[in-house]
């Protein structure tokens, strides 16, 4: 399997919208939580990051969350940038800021001293309203479809997540005029 463009070559990652993002721990080591009865038990480290997420917007406050989940090895959320966007920060960096923030904190716990993201993180412009209510979907079923994630640890292949038949959908204009 060829690996996706990491970005959409030529968007602006800094304008208003809906971003969908995974970020996966390095080596996709099960650190952050466990899945018992398709329920998410959070691990110290997974509090933690949970915290640093929820926290964002107070250092940013042109950002507002939506829905997101503390997987064993990932992480999944929807992030906002609204208009206010006048220091034009883009996701990647809010991502690197979040990223560093969850790390410094864990290190400073003492809880682990190896590197706790991978370098990279998954994205998508979320481009309509049916698109966002399919991600949120994905996000709050994703403890009950841990056995089929691609992200799992032993995972064989088969699941294909619900949102990728909309990869080659356009941005709409309802991103553009949504009260945020």
């Amino acid at each position: 399997m060829s690996r996706r463009p990491p970005r959409l070559t030529g968007f602006d990652y800094s304008r208003a919208g809906a971003y969908f993002i995974t970020i996966c721990t390095q080596g996709r080591v099960c650190l952050l939580s466990e899945i018992q009865a398709c329920q998410v038990k959070m691990t110290r480290i997974g509090n933690v990051v949970s915290e640093c997420w929820i926290n964002l917007p107070c250092r940013y406050s042109f950002i507002q969350l939506d829905t997101f989940i503390v997987m064993p090895n990932h992480f999944h959320g929807i992030l906002w940038i609204t208009d206010e966007n006048s220091r034009r920060k883009s996701l990647g960096q809010l991502i690197g800021s979040f990223k560093a923030e969850s790390s410094s904190r864990i290190k400073q716990l003492g809880i682990i001293d190896q590197k706790l993201w991978q370098s990279d993180f998954y994205e998508h412009i979320i481009r309509s309203e049916k698109e966002l209510e399919l991600f949120r979907e994905y996000i709050a079923n994703n403890p009950e479809n841990w056995a089929n994630d691609h992200n799992h640890p032993e995972y064989a292949g088969g699941y294909v997540p619900v949102f990728d038949k909309y990869e080659n959908v356009t941005p709409a204009t309802w991103l553009r005029h949504k009260k945020l």
